[in-house]
């Protein structure tokens, strides 16, 4: 967690010394800060309740049904040339 802040806190140095305007996008930056906060809470919760029984397969359920879509995506890409 402290490695990813670091690199964050890199990129967000970098873009802004190439000129980025990070001001049209102040509103959205503070939404996904607020709703990575909230997720990290819902998140814990639900491990701590659940625990390790229920975790994977919800997991696995979640990253099945954002690979399918991905999946689904690329098809549509292709069948749309």
């Amino acid at each position: 967690s402290l490695m990813m802040t670091f690199q964050h806190f890199v990129k967000v140095l970098i873009f802004g010394l190439i000129g980025f305007q990070f001001g049209p996008y102040m509103i959205l930056i503070i939404g996904m800060l607020i709703s990575g906060f909230i997720g990290t809470i819902i998140g814990s919760r639900f491990l701590t309740k659940a625990g390790g029984r229920y975790f994977k397969p919800v997991l696995n359920a979640i990253l099945f049904l954002a690979a399918a879509r991905l999946i689904w995506a690329g098809f549509e890409g292709l069948l749309a040339l």
